[in-house]
């Protein structure tokens, strides 16, 4: 992962986003339709599982979510300032949640330690020109999670296979019982949002229009299990783990943009709790419906 992940060019790489590139057109990665099957929509979620897992720098859900051959980028709404893209010199325009596009007419690139390739955008100054169906947005906040998930897969392993060999006190740190119990709350995290994953892009097929509903409600999952995965690897490796000769370091920074954008994890919460008062929302107990108060509990005879 080392330095392609950082976004420095590592040994031989002159470009990592472009050898990346190169990588996947090789497995013909553009073969894959996310939108044509599920079956297809799994294999695109492995296939951002598997890059996360080595943070790939590369823009992966934007390429397998485009539209006509272009890249589009998800943000919370075309009328932020500034609005932030990741990898922003692929993508030819932005989306806001409520499926309004805008071509991108401009790019000032940030070049932030924890956003190699980020780049405040500006669209065409006559705003919206287009819009596209919500589904589509939502698929790109699913694959972007699946790439979350395999970073933090990896992490998960770093860390199983540190305190394993890590001595303290004569003993291995997975002998004490207390690390353990978090080394398994972080995967049992991990697993919770993977599973979370492959039900949305199933849902996504089978119920379209909860799509966007869906996918906010995996980002808000993915976001939280990125809190608790990092929070332990980097507290059990210690200092090693914000060391560059360790690979953790580059998986944490990697996933940066994925976490924050288009929407923190409190912008996350916000948009999908006014998304679901708008258009409702299928729980176990039946569907929501905004609007139509709760049935009185009547006192049995």
């Amino acid at each position: 992962t080392g330095d392609a992940a950082a976004g420095a060019p590592a040994a031989g790489v002159a470009d990592p986003v472009a050898a990346a590139g190169e990588l996947l057109a090789a497995i013909d990665a553009d073969g894959i339709d996310p939108r044509g099957t599920v079956e297809e929509a799994l294999a695109a979620a492995e296939l951002s599982r598997a890059a996360g897992a080595v943070a790939l720098p590369f823009p992966l859900a934007q390429q397998l979510s485009r539209r006509d051959g272009e890249l589009f980028a998800v943000v919370g709404s075309l009328a932020d300032a500034p609005l932030i893209v990741d990898h922003a010199d692929r993508v030819a325009s932005v989306v806001a949640l409520d499926g309004r596009t805008a071509p991108i007419v401009s790019r000032d690139p940030l070049d932030g330690k924890l956003s190699r390739f980020t780049a405040a955008v500006t669209v065409a100054g006559g705003g919206a020109t287009d819009a596209i169906p919500l589904t589509d947005v939502a698929l790109q906040l699913d694959l972007q999670a699946a790439y979350v998930i395999g970073a933090l897969e990896s992490a998960v392993a770093l860390t199983v296979e540190h305190t394993s060999q890590r001595r303290q006190f004569g003993r291995p740190l997975s002998s004490f019982q207390a690390l353990r119990f978090q080394v398994v709350e972080a995967s049992l995290a991990c697993r919770g949002a993977l599973q979370l994953l492959r039900f949305t892009l199933w849902r996504l097929h089978e119920a379209p229009a909860d799509a966007l509903a869906d996918g906010l409600g995996l980002r808000l999952q993915m976001q939280e299990a990125a809190k608790r995965v990092l929070q332990v690897a980097h507290q059990l490796h210690g200092a090693m783990g914000f060391a560059n000769e360790h690979d953790l370091p580059f998986l944490t920074r990697g996933i940066q943009p994925a976490l924050r954008l288009p929407l923190d994890y409190e912008a996350t919460t916000d948009a999908l709790l006014q998304h679901v008062d708008l258009t409702g929302f299928e729980t176990l107990y039946g569907r929501f419906t905004p609007g139509v108060p709760a049935p009185t509990p009547t006192a049995p005879v």
